[in-house]
């Protein structure tokens, strides 16, 4: 759960399924309970094939606290433990190393592993940490600030290059590193065999999904207690779990007639056949945050869905170029709810038309074969490994992205 497990799980696979030879180092499972899963508690490390993908498992203290301290020593035990695997990666010498922060130490630790191992490393920047958790309001300017931005700095300098999934994420990296490369890596998902399928568009039967995290950084509970579904005429239905999830399960019983609905969580193959029982989705960013870029954007996209999209950055931007749907700024629960009674009030041939150009622009935009061929070229060229003949028509792809995201 969550977009950067559900990217690096595709990542995997699409890079086997290209002849790369991949493993992954992680910890205990633990997310998003916070608590490490039944047949994993007392053991320090798990060796075990998933899907697969071969998986060595470290242990961690586990938290999904609000509170920093705990968060912190959730990061700081990893980031120690996953040291045990120097060892492993001197006898295995990958070619390269794939590192995702954050989690910030993590990365960190990744990082020094892999140079005491002398190997290549593409770090991913999922999120621009600390600036992120500033923006959040999870740190304070200070000493503790300042010790992660230097961590921070060091992550870039010693990578011998850069992964993101924005274009804002790989500018703030050439701010620091300007000689470093970088690979704009979106979170692009398979067209849904179910784009082609719509439940009909019937007034006051509409229905709005939200799938995903439900935490801070989402602020779903909020849109819960302040747009009125029930007298715009829609329903929204939930499916996803995180720290705000009882606050929700709690709204809803104290008000029946809300028009939200909470589902249990469904894994992740069940998820396009889902969306397809759905009118449009609801993608939410509780506050701005630089370089941030909802991969439920792409979710809405391969399922041809509209969007109401309530935020800012990379991801408004796409959905105001491509004609999505609707933007709105972070918190603005009336633009919303103005949003949300326009898509209520459109009428069957508009709504078609809009949903006709969301298939369209999952059609033909954001190839999903296509960047993970490009990102196999990478990896060579970064390793300075020659690319095989199997795959040299997809040099071209790989030039013409490197020239994009070069610095």
């Amino acid at each position: 759960m969550g977009a950067a497990p559900l990217r690096i799980y595709s990542m995997v696979q699409e890079l086997k399924a290209r002849g790369a030879d991949v493993e992954v180092i992680t910890a205990l499972p633990n997310y998003p309970r916070g608590e490490v899963f039944e047949g994993y508690r007392g053991k320090f490390f798990v060796k075990e094939v998933a899907d697969g993908i071969p998986l060595r498992r470290y242990w961690l203290y586990p938290s999904n606290s609000k509170k920093t301290l705990p968060r912190v020593l959730s990061m700081f035990s990893f980031s120690f433990t996953i040291f045990f695997a120097l060892f492993y990666l001197i006898r295995r010498r990958p070619d390269v190393v794939i590192i995702n922060s954050p989690p910030l130490l993590t990365g960190f630790s990744a990082v020094i592993l892999s140079k005491l191992a002398r190997l290549k490393v593409i770090t991913n920047i999922s999120d621009i940490w600390p600036m992120s958790a500033l923006e959040l309001g999870a740190i304070k300017r200070g000493r503790f600030y300042s010790f992660l931005e230097k961590v921070e700095n060091f992550i870039y300098r010693r990578s011998n290059a850069c992964m993101a999934q924005s274009q804002e994420t790989l500018d703030h990296i050439a701010t620091r590193q300007a000689d470093k490369s970088g690979f704009l890596y979106m979170n692009l998902m398979r067209r849904s065999p179910f784009i082609s399928q719509s439940i009909p568009y019937e007034s006051g039967n509409l229905k709005i999904v939200y799938a995903g995290l439900l935490g801070l950084a989402q602020g779903v509970f909020k849109i819960c207690q302040n747009i009125d579904f029930q007298k715009l005429g829609v329903e929204l239905h939930i499916y996803g779990n995180g720290n705000e999830k009882a606050a929700i399960v709690e709204y809803i019983e104290q008000n029946p007639d809300c028009n939200i609905i909470l589902h249990e969580v469904i894994p992740k193959s069940e998820v396009p056949e889902m969306l397809s029982h759905y009118h449009a989705t609801l993608i939410p960013l509780a506050t701005p945050i630089y370089g941030a870029f909802p991969s439920k954007v792409y979710m809405a996209v391969a399922a041809g869905m509209p969007v109401f999209f309530s935020g800012e950055g990379g991801g408004a931007k796409t959905v105001k170029e491509h004609n999505l749907g609707w933007v709105t700024p972070s918190g603005d629960f009336e633009a919303l709810s103005n949003a949300i009674q326009e898509f209520a009030e459109m009428g069957v041939s508009k709504f078609h038309n809009l949903r006709q150009n969301c298939t369209d622009v999952a059609a033909n935009y954001f190839d999903f074969d296509k960047q993970n061929d490009a990102l196999f070229e990478y990896i060579h060229q970064v390793a300075n490994l020659e690319i095989p003949v199997t795959n040299k028509a997809a040099e071209k792809t790989i030039v013409s992205q490197e020239k994009a995201t070069t610095y």
